[in-house]
């Protein structure tokens, strides 16, 4: 029976059986979404330093006196993305 309310839901949905034929098969299925979940947060981590470092060395190559000011400072190679 539907629940009361003002969106009718059913009580129940199908089973889902996919990969759960073996052992390995149901690890691989407990192991997908985290998996993912791990792999766009690491992807996520080097992509943000990357582009940081991109965007500082082109802002730094188009104003010398920020460039010049870093160098006081004990930067002196911000330039590249090496330094």
């Amino acid at each position: 029976m539907p629940s009361a309310g003002i969106l009718a839901t059913a009580d129940s949905r199908p089973a889902r059986t996919a990969w759960l034929g073996s052992v390995p098969a149901f690890a691989v299925r407990r192991t997908m979404r985290p998996l993912a979940a791990w792999s766009a947060g690491i992807g996520a981590y080097f992509l943000l330093p990357g582009l940081i470092a991109q965007s500082m060395t082109e802002f730094l190559t188009g104003n010398p006196q920020f460039a010049a000011m870093a160098a006081q400072a004990g930067f002196p190679a911000l330039a590249a993305v090496e330094g």
